[in-house]
């Protein structure tokens, strides 16, 4: 079989190297890497824009101190014991809330949960994904390498990524949420 470059020299005079886009579009390389681009995010091999979070959505707050002040994003969802952010309550479906938060209906009453802080930001190490809930270098994913949520259930990935045990062709890595 002959090789596509092999192929294109023939039929083009030669292949096309363009050394400014070597890593492809809206992607740099970096530390050996080809990543996403400043400010953007990977989701499913391709680099895009983080979703538009509105006003008021995904503000942190408290039950004493720092309530939520926007009547739009009025429910304080804790995230530890006193720390928490605005979001509203009483999703039925994805669609229900807005910002790239997605519909939890697996703890008590249904509210719109926040991606993981982290998740699908560009990175070249672990250090890079330190102190967020993504925190898991896809270092060697074909499909970019991204932070991710490790040790991962069923129900912990947001809905465009899915959980998956990668340990039979990696051993030790943990389970990842992946688009």
């Amino acid at each position: 079989m002959m090789h596509a470059c092999a192929l294109a020299s023939i039929l083009l005079g030669g292949c096309l190297y363009d050394e400014a886009e070597r890593c492809g579009p809206d992607r740099e390389l970096q530390q050996g890497l080809c990543v996403c681009q400043q400010g953007l995010m990977e989701q499913g091999g391709e680099c895009l824009a983080p979703p538009e979070v509105p006003a008021g959505l995904g503000d942190a707050c408290d039950l004493i101190t720092n309530p939520c002040a926007g009547a739009m994003y009025s429910h304080c969802q804790l995230t530890s014991s006193d720390q928490g952010y605005c979001t509203t309550s009483a999703c039925e479906s994805d669609a229900d809330c807005q910002g790239g938060f997605y519909c939890e209906k697996d703890d008590g009453p249904s509210y719109c949960r926040r991606p993981p802080s982290g998740q699908g930001m560009a990175c070249s190490s672990d250090a890079d994904c330190e102190g967020m809930e993504a925190s898991f270098c896809t270092v060697g994913n074909p499909n970019g390498v991204a932070c991710a949520v490790r040790d991962c259930t069923e129900t912990s990935c947001s809905p465009d990524r899915s959980c998956m045990d990668l340990s039979a062709f990696v051993p030790g890595i943990p389970k990842l949420c992946l688009p």
